[in-house]
């Protein structure tokens, strides 16, 4: 053409299909309550007929199957590489899927067949249609929304089969139509069970096979995802269609954006790439009034901060804390506390005490006595940390006493003689000495 594209896409030789279909198709088995079990066998019969449609050959038609209610039965399900080219032993798999019927969770199911059925470890191969098949009669009581779209991001044909319920109640079409993801791909069993005909599900096996060239190996996503700082990715398939590549943060980082992505067939990541962001605690620590604070790492997540005091105060509370995983700090901040002597000094008898800081760590406290006193015991005390690891002091000394001066030995009465004193032998006492008649002093 003119713009340099090719008008159409180009042919391709394939075998007749069906029965030849290069797939790997899952078959998912509404076993609900609403089932019931005589239309159980009904649906079985009627999954056989399509599986009879096609032919399964090394290169052709792999097969998978399984049945859920509110749980999926992983006891019988059948994986893509257990029945390779083995027709037979597949529908002997097929027969022991056994009714169960309670709730019906297709979302679960359908997760099931994507993270599950259609893993590269368990027979799916890369470069051949996918092909899931769900057959049901009821409401899915999860959400379908999410995981149909991931199956169509990941170049998976979804096909519904809906059979009409006989209890008067009505399907669900929303979840049928996002199911199938087009009206082509969601045939209707309006009928009830008494619709799943042969000719049915030959009718289905021919929407299969309307695309019947082998699958255009899908180009790789670029760039590949590689690990986010401080985290790490996981993918199951590299930067290959189909590939579900998850991140991860390591302890104190939090994931920021979509956790998972998908190499879509088109060679697009269907997410951004996720950063991990540091996690941090609140408050940020500050130095408490008269001491110090230290962090390791500010109030990151692992930051162990330690808290120290000024001269003269202690520290009460814990002296360190740690910002843990969950975002919190493991102690409160401590607080300084003034260390103190105790009891505070006070005026000894006939004399006085002056103090620097009073009865704070660190202050000196002298002591005078009064005139005619003198200081029996130290001149000074000083308020000291005593080590005992409280706010608690010591004084570095006890409080002296202030005693009577007095002179020694006191005088005597002469002989002959009278002595009056003012205050006997005390210091300032004043002695008068007279004699008595017919004697000179």
């Amino acid at each position: 053409m003119s713009d340099n594209v090719w008008d159409q896409a180009p042919p391709c030789c394939t075998r007749n299909c069906p029965p030849y279909a290069e797939m790997d198709m899952v078959m998912v088995l509404d076993s609900s309550s609403s089932v019931k079990k005589h239309n159980w066998a009904t649906l079985k019969t009627f999954g056989k007929s399509v599986i009879n449609a096609f032919e399964m050959t090394g290169d052709t038609t792999r097969l998978a199957a399984f049945r859920y209610n509110n749980l999926v039965d992983t006891k019988t399900q059948i994986l893509l590489n257990q029945h390779i080219s083995d027709k037979p032993g597949f529908i002997a798999s097929y027969d022991k899927i056994l009714y169960k019927g309670h709730g019906t969770l297709t979302g679960q199911a359908l997760r099931h067949a994507k993270d599950v059925i259609l893993a590269s470890a368990n027979g799916n191969r890369p470069g051949v249609k996918d092909v899931v098949l769900t057959i049901t009669d009821g409401r899915s009581h999860d959400d379908v929304f999410a995981i149909s779209n991931e199956l169509r991001q990941m170049g998976v044909l979804t096909y519904v089969v809906g059979i009409k319920p006989g209890n008067g109640k009505q399907l669900n079409l929303t979840q049928l139509n996002w199911i199938a993801g087009s009206s082509d791909h969601l045939f209707m069993a309006n009928a009830g069970f008494s619709g799943l005909t042969t000719s049915f599900a030959a009718k289905i096996g021919l929407s299969i096979c309307t695309n019947p060239c082998r699958t255009v190996v899908a180009p790789d996503c670029l760039p590949a995802r590689v690990d986010p700082l401080n985290g790490a990715i996981s993918c199951t398939n590299a930067n290959k269609a189909r590939s579900v590549c998850t991140s991860t943060c390591n302890p104190g980082y939090n994931l920021i954006g979509p956790p998972s992505t998908i190499c879509n067939f088109a060679g697009n990541w269907t997410q951004p790439p996720a950063i991990c962001e540091v996690m941090q605690c609140s408050p940020i620590q500050t130095d408490p009034a008269h001491g110090h604070v230290t962090c390791t790492d500010t109030n990151n997540v692992g930051s162990e901060c330690t808290f120290t005091c000024d001269a003269g105060y202690h520290l009460t509370g814990q002296n360190k804390t740690t910002c843990g995983t969950n975002t919190l700090w493991s102690n409160d901040p401590p607080v300084c506390v003034k260390i103190k002597c105790h009891p505070q000094q006070s005026d000894p008898l006939n004399g006085n005490v002056t103090c620097t800081d009073s009865n704070n760590e660190g202050s000196q406290c002298d002591f005078q006595c009064n005139e005619g006193y003198v200081r029996v015991g130290a001149a000074s005390s000083t308020c000291q940390d005593d080590g005992n690891g409280d706010s608690e002091g010591a004084w570095s000394a006890t409080a002296p006493t202030c005693e009577r001066i007095t002179c020694v030995p006191p005088h005597q009465t002469p002989v002959d003689g009278i002595m009056t004193c003012t205050d006997t032998n005390n210091y300032g006492s004043k002695c008068d000495f007279n004699c008595t008649a017919g004697h000179v002093l």
